[in-house]
């Protein structure tokens, strides 16, 4: 993002760049951030039908629990999984299988949405199903076709499917 907006800047300015952007970014977290259309639905039915659910990001916890905090979700979720939790981060399966264990559920009883062709490759390692998420950040040009998806998903409360 930083190279399409900085396209001649040296290497070792983008460090600062960056850094300026993360903190400008923390400052707003959660100004003009909205859930997905459908999003509240899917967790209210999820929460009323006993279901817990989580997040694995590889976002760092500084960036990821205020803005959970900020959005009502932090205390609702049963697992959140940062890229710094622990040592790894998808693709490789770990993050999803800690939060399996801090949910009390085995891999296989897991669905993992995500709109990364790393997730996908995480949630098969970890042997969860895993959906691909057409409504989040898959670029319209990106090949999506050898992903290791079990099925793909064009609204949040398609995933009720699956349970």
């Amino acid at each position: 993002m930083l190279r399409l907006g900085f396209p001649a800047a040296a290497e070792e300015a983008i460090g600062g760049l960056l850094e300026r952007l993360l903190h400008l970014y923390h400052a707003r977290i959660a100004q003009e951030t909205r859930p997905f259309a459908g999003i509240p639905e899917l967790l209210e039915r999820l929460e009323t039908g006993a279901v817990p659910w989580g997040v694995v990001t590889n976002k760092a916890g500084w960036l990821t629990n205020p803005l959970l905090a900020a959005m009502q979700l932090h205390q609702r979720a049963a697992a959140i999984v940062c890229g710094d939790t622990l040592n790894v981060r998808k693709p490789n399966p770990e993050p999803l299988l800690h939060a399996a264990a801090l949910m009390g559920v085995t891999p296989s009883q897991c669905i993992y949405v995500g709109d990364a062709e790393r997730d996908m490759v995480a949630a098969r390692a970890a042997g969860m199903r895993s959906l691909g998420a057409r409504f989040g950040y898959i670029a319209e040009d990106e090949s999506t076709s050898h992903w290791p998806v079990d099925g793909w998903i064009d609204s949040p409360l398609e995933v009720l499917k699956w349970l």
